[in-house]
């Protein structure tokens, strides 16, 4: 008969596969556009770039997923990097799951209360479009309600915080990186457009997965760049490329009639 385990050798701990399956799924979760956090009701501008004819093929997308990620996914990047980093070394306080009624800035340490509150008026100065703040927002209040019922606590001293702000509380809570938050920032400004892209133009889907495999290096990238500025920068500091294109699209979109998406 074969040997019976008798387990790890004293005074050394068995691997843990624990740790390592629930950030696994923790990221799974963060990353995906399942995820209740109503990403699937935003287009990130696509929707008015289709109804102008500016996107129409899957080059097209391509271009504008690049330029988005190259600027929104910066700022997503490094503020949701920012986020985490201002809350890694302090101790939160319960925050009931369904707490979204008012703000729980009690849950954080007045400094990180005010670095915080400081992040989200630097990202306002970053989105001068009102519809694109209040897509950010709308985005924002739904991930941090997901984040409690999977990761609690989660406080935040706003009700609906930008969703940059909502992924690094949540990233954090997961027990994610700083780097991995930043990363997720950057994957959600394409793939959220992407699959918004296959309901407006039927693209081919496999195509568009083609599209977004290509973006992944640049991905990584932005990811990378906004954690590093994230741990170099005040607040003040962090990037803040410009995308006027999509401020202005926001705003077109806010205006039509007709229209599939929130944004």
């Amino acid at each position: 008969m074969p040997e019976r385990s008798r387990g790890p050798p004293a005074g050394r701990r068995a691997p843990s596969l624990m740790t390592a399956s629930s950030s696994a799924t923790a990221l799974l979760l963060l990353a995906d556009g399942r995820l209740p956090a109503g990403g699937h009701a935003h287009s990130g501008g696509l929707e008015p770039a289709v109804a102008d004819g500016s996107v129409r093929h899957l080059e097209d997308l391509a271009a504008f997923l690049t330029g988005r990620l190259a600027t929104t996914g910066l700022v997503a990047a490094a503020f949701a990097a920012a986020t985490h980093d201002a809350t890694a070394t302090a101790t939160a306080t319960t925050v009931p799951r369904d707490a979204v009624a008012a703000p729980t800035a009690g849950g954080w340490p007045a400094g990180v209360t005010a670095v915080l509150v400081e992040l989200e008026a630097e990202l306002d100065a970053r989105t001068p479009s009102p519809a694109q703040r209040a897509a950010s927002r709308a985005q924002g209040r739904a991930l941090l309600r997901a984040a409690r019922a999977a990761w609690p606590p989660v406080p935040c001293p706003v009700v609906a915080p930008h969703h940059p702000v909502a992924l690094g509380l949540a990233a954090r809570a997961a027990g994610l990186h700083a780097a991995v938050a930043a990363t997720i920032a950057a994957y959600h400004s394409v793939t959220g457009p992407a699959a918004a892209a296959t309901r407006l133009l039927g693209l081919d889907p496999f195509g568009v997965t083609g599209v977004l495999a290509r973006l992944g290096p640049a991905v990584d990238e932005v990811g990378a760049r906004g954690a590093r500025a994230a741990r170099e920068a005040a607040p003040a500091d962090l990037p803040a490329p410009g995308a006027v294109r999509l401020d202005v699209l926001a705003e077109q979109h806010r205006a039509a009639e007709i229209r599939l998406f929130a944004s």
